[in-house]
């Protein structure tokens, strides 16, 4: 892929490559990733594919829900922590995606 900086350098490489490029330049990168658990790599959403993203959103819906993350917590704690889920900037990439391919 190729990314353009603020300063006009044009950079082609992987996603990472790109990151931490940005990183030396102190820019902050406004592309939507998702950090994929089984290749180890962050991977754009827009480039995913359709099932991928129903699958991450999937997972990351189950993991999220894991008894765990909810023991012993408040009551107005476990409500703030149930409706958290959709303010997550990933799941929120992710579903937007999704939607955007919808007919």
């Amino acid at each position: 892929m190729q990314y353009k900086f603020k300063n006009g350098t044009v950079v082609t490489g992987e996603l990472e490559e790109i990151l931490k490029i940005a990183k030396v330049f102190n820019e902050e990168v406004n592309l939507k990733y998702y950090q994929s658990s089984s290749k180890s790599k962050k991977l754009l959403i827009k480039d995913m594919d359709t099932n991928h993203i129903q699958n991450a959103l999937l997972l990351f819906t189950r993991n999220y829900f894991d008894y765990k993350n909810f023991e012993g917590l408040s009551i107005d704690k476990f409500l703030d922590k149930y409706i958290g889920l959709v303010n997550t900037e990933t799941v929120k990439n992710l579903y937007q995606e999704l939607e955007s391919r919808c007919s």
